[in-house]
């Protein structure tokens, strides 16, 4: 099993976005991303208020900025790579990006054409009401320019440790799943079967893992499941309350296996007692959708074919007004990142891309309606990797 991207790979993927420098005449590229600096070097960090850059020029080694409470996390995490750490803490007498900024001067690296991914750096993802910009002065004579679009879309495509991690995910996902569904009795609280479950898949996961692994990423367990009962399960992404669950309800699952800042997408509904008509016929038409969503992904299609096809199914039904997001979205590193599928995104699907497929049907004084589950594009159509049971016999709890 893989559980770790190999310094190998980090390295083919710099030579890769080299390779994209050297066609667009770039001399540095200046990363910013904190997932992006993950992607191309193995250095995982949460992007509060302490800001770190990946420099990577074109001819000469890569180098991460950081601040001092970073730097052991770097080296750990990439020894391969040179690091510094060039302040104390954010904000500081002086900005991190200025003194980034005076690094690269003295580095003599701004030079020629000197690309960026973020125009600039915001506090707590964007909690500070002020940006810290990238200073075009301090990095005089370089000519700035936005570039992105390379790692980014790098990352649509997943590579054989990738997809790799991914399969080791689902394994652990669909255990989560099982295990939750086994907690879900009538009159036991939202909260507390999500956190039964939770501790006991991430007990398993754990000591099926070598000595010292962790799961890398932030705020989950190796395992991560939680569920949402009834008509407040349409409110997205909220956490389990202590509602008692009752008979009739309908519930919103979700479990997933965490490694290395991967994940899988695996959400089902959950009855607990025999579902009536009305749930039936809104199942079924979900799930119709979602077959045909699965179905239409082949390479060469646009990611807003998907969208069209999926919700003809949903509109035929009669359930338009309760359609309220689209039908899926790329993954990787992020739990939601682009490609997305949706009628505004014209991206072409290409073998290797990760999507969650969930068409969903939010119904007021209901809940929830609709499963997820995650796909990769194949050569000539998808593979569904996700494979917990779909139909309402096997997810009904007595």
């Amino acid at each position: 099993m893989t559980i770790q991207i190999s310094r190998q790979n980090y390295s083919k993927r710099i030579e890769n976005v080299r390779k994209q420098m050297q066609a667009r005449e770039i001399n540095v590229f200046l990363v910013l991303n904190a997932l992006s600096i993950q992607y191309l070097s193995g250095f995982w960090h949460l992007p509060t208020e302490r800001p770190t850059a990946l420099i990577l020029p074109l001819d000469k080694d890569p180098v991460i900025l950081t601040g001092q409470l970073e730097i052991r996390n770097v080296r750990q995490r990439a020894p391969w790579i040179g690091s510094e750490a060039l302040y104390f803490d954010y904000p500081g007498m002086k900005p991190p990006l200025s003194l980034f900024a005076e690094k690269i001067r003295e580095l003599e690296l701004n030079r020629g054409t000197l690309a960026f991914d973020q125009r600039e750096y915001r506090a707590g993802s964007g909690i500070s009401s002020q940006g810290e910009p990238i200073s075009e002065k301090l990095l005089e004579p370089a000519k700035l320019v936005w570039a992105g679009d390379i790692v980014s879309r790098m990352r649509y495509i997943k590579d054989e440790e990738e997809i790799s991690i991914l399969k080791e995910c689902v394994f652990w996902g669909n255990l989560a799943m099982n295990v939750l569904q086994d907690y879900t009795v009538e009159g036991v609280s939202e909260a507390e079967v999500s956190l039964h479950a939770e501790y006991e898949a991430s007990r398993a996961m754990l000591r099926a893992m070598p000595d010292g692994w962790g799961p890398l990423a932030y705020g989950h367990g190796p395992a991560h499941v939680f569920m949402k009962a009834g008509p407040e399960a349409i409110l997205s992404h909220r956490n389990p309350s202590n509602r008692k669950l009752r008979k009739g309800d309908v519930i919103y699952a979700n479990a997933s296996g965490n490694i290395y800042g991967y994940s899988d997408e695996l959400e089902r509904n959950l009855f607990v007692g025999e579902p009536d008509p009305k749930i039936r016929k809104l199942h079924d038409v979900a799930m119709k959708a979602q077959d045909l969503a699965i179905d239409a992904v082949k390479p060469g299609k646009k990611c807003s074919d998907i969208q069209k096809v999926a919700f003809s199914a949903v509109k035929e039904a009669g359930y338009a007004d309760y359609v309220f997001h689209h039908v899926g979205h790329g993954r990787g590193i992020s739990r939601h990142e682009p490609p997305f599928l949706d009628d505004g995104d014209s991206t072409e699907i290409m073998p290797n891309m990760e999507f969650s497929i969930e068409p969903k049907l939010l119904v007021e004084g209901l809940g929830h309606i609709g499963h997820s589950d995650t796909i990769l594009v194949t050569k000539d159509g998808c593979e569904v990797v996700t494979y917990y049971p779909r139909d309402i016999a096997s997810l009904t709890c007595k």
